[in-house]
């Protein structure tokens, strides 16, 4: 590909904690920083939520290939935050407060396979594989098949990190439609297209991975994920979900950081603040990997941390 700097990413091993590597001679910065969240004053008294109509399917999209073999972790940006869908609380007893000794890998896959949505600035991390005999070159990644969904009703499920926040691509899943976008200033919205000056090689034989740092401030969405790619100098699109089948979901956080407040408007906020979860349960405490306590709170408690 002429004018295109092809990039090569350093295996990456944790869930969501991943440095980006440079590309011939730009580097990704680094495009997460942890806002320190100051405690509200009082609980929020909202007005009654307005009533939610749910789009129609955008960005229709078929698969036209299916070379690569692609694997998905689907968490957020602070780590593994979800709302877990309302009739499936009881199936989660092992969410009891006190220090965490459980498998919190495993409560999020039952979770997702259940119908939870990522809860804030969402990340996928993949692992893409080529056994084609050729080689490859993904010359654009975008969400595809997008529709706006109304926030889920559901139990806030706040594991939170277990380890660091960058990623190699942005990707704003507010946008009408949503493509790979350069990691840019952390107070700005990305704007600039990856594949405009970039293409990932996938040679033949071997595995690369991809990190997308997901901005979602307004709408709960759902979509899933196009690769488009060449192979033998045909171009094809191949279609990525979650592990278990199922399209990626997410929901704006009722706690929006500096950076997403300045993208909202008043109506926003208000819709956003109208929306009331059942509870959360939370970390409490994170001194290391070997103790993780857990808290159950009121909705009204958990939104005591927000800075609105």
């Amino acid at each position: 590909m002429p004018n295109k700097t092809a990039c090569r990413f350093v295996s990456c091993l944790a869930v969501t904690a991943f440095l980006a590597t440079g590309c011939g001679s730009k580097s990704l910065a680094d495009s997460s920083t942890a806002d320190e969240i100051a405690p509200a004053t009082a609980a929020t008294t909202s007005a009654p939520e307005p009533a939610c109509v749910e789009s129609a399917v955008s960005n229709p999209e078929q698969e036209t290939g299916a070379d690569l073999e692609v694997g998905t972790t689907f968490s957020t940006e602070n780590g593994l935050d979800y709302v877990i869908p309302e009739n499936a609380r009881n199936d989660f007893p092992e969410l009891v407060a006190g220090d965490w000794t459980g498998d919190s890998s495993g409560v999020v896959d039952r979770a997702l396979s259940e119908g939870a949505f990522a809860y804030g600035n969402p990340q996928i991390f993949s692992w893409i594989s080529n056994n084609s005999g050729s080689d490859i070159t993904i010359t654009g990644i975008r969400a595809v098949n997008t529709r706006t969904v109304c926030l889920p009703d559901g139990y806030l499920l706040l594991f939170g990190n277990q380890a660091g926040d960058v990623a190699h691509m942005a990707m704003n899943f507010d946008a009408d439609r949503p493509t790979a976008l350069q990691i840019s200033d952390p107070e700005t919205t990305p704007t600039v297209p990856f594949f405009d000056e970039y293409v990932i090689e996938v040679p033949d034989g071997d595995t690369q991975d991809l990190i997308i740092h997901g901005l979602l401030a307004r709408n709960a969405r759902t979509f899933d994920i196009a690769l488009t790619y060449l192979r033998d100098g045909e171009e094809y699109t191949q279609i990525v979900r979650q592990e278990n089948g199922q399209e990626f979901r997410v929901a704006p956080t009722a706690c929006p950081d500096t950076a997403a407040q300045a993208s909202l408007e008043d109506t926003d906020i208000e819709r956003l603040r109208a929306h009331r979860y059942s509870g959360a349960f939370r970390q409490a405490e994170h001194s290391g990997m070997e103790h993780i306590n857990m808290e159950t709170v009121t909705y009204d408690q958990y939104l005591q941390t927000c800075t609105y």
